[in-house]
C-alpha cells in the first residue's frame, strides 16, 4: 500500500488504545512534520452501545493543534517535549468509541 503525501485539509486519525479520533491537517511543515487540529464528530445512528458507529465529522476551527511527526518506522506519531505519543494515520478521520474497552 503506497503512504499517502500530507497535504492541508487532509484527514488524520489518531489511534488511542482501542478507540479513534479524528484530526485534520492544518499545516504541513516538511516531509517529517505536520500541525493536526482536532475535528468535531457526532455520533448520527441509533445503534447504542455497538461496534456499528456512523459519525458526522466536520473542522473546528478552535480545535487543539498537535505536532505529529514521521518517525525512523516511517510511523507518524505525536511528538510532545522530545517524547514519541500515539500513532496517527494520514489520509483519512476516523472516529470510534470502544464501549467494551
Amino acid at each position: 500500500m503506497k503512504e499517502k503525501t500530507p497535504a492541508v485539509g487532509m484527514g488524520v486519525t489518531e489511534l488511542f488504545e482501542a478507540d479513534k479520533l479524528p484530526y485534520e491537517i492544518v499545516s504541513v511543515v516538511n516531509d517529517e512534520c505536520i500541525i493536526v487540529r482536532e475535528m468535531d464528530a457526532r455520533r448520527v445512528d441509533k445503534n447504542g452501545a455497538s461496534k456499528d458507529q456512523k459519525w458526522s465529522l466536520k473542522s473546528r476551527p478552535t480545535g487543539a493543534t498537535r505536532k505529529v511527526v514521521r518517525t525512523a518506522t516511517g510511523e507518524w506519531h505525536e511528538e510532545l517535549n522530545g517524547l514519541i505519543g500515539n500513532r496517527f494515520l494520514i489520509g483519512r478521520a476516523e472516529k470510534y468509541f470502544d464501549y467494551g474497552y
